[in-house]
């Protein structure tokens, strides 16, 4: 079962293109969401991750602080005894 997040959030930090062996290009950023309102608001943030050529060309455009849309698969994943939030757009 997959659980599928669409929202708008805040860029973290600006977007970096790696590359797996096979050549094909990742693009990762960190990504704020607000969830709740008042004094009751939280924000949650998530390592997203891009996959693809798609993704490569947008990254220049992925900027610290700059609002963006997104849609992606919410995962967990365990790093140096922490949970992380991962979103793969």
């Amino acid at each position: 079962m997959s659980i599928i997040v669409t929202g708008v959030g805040r860029i973290g930090k600006d977007a970096v293109v790696r590359h797996l062996q096979d050549g094909s290009p990742v693009v990762g950023f960190s990504l704020a969401m607000d969830n709740g309102f008042g004094d009751k608001q939280q924000t949650l943030w998530f390592d997203a991750s891009g996959f693809g050529k798609r993704y490569e060309s947008v990254a220049p455009y992925l900027l610290k602080g700059g609002q963006v849309f997104v849609v992606g698969e919410l995962g967990e994943r365990e790093h140096e005894g922490k949970v992380n939030k991962t979103l793969r757009l």
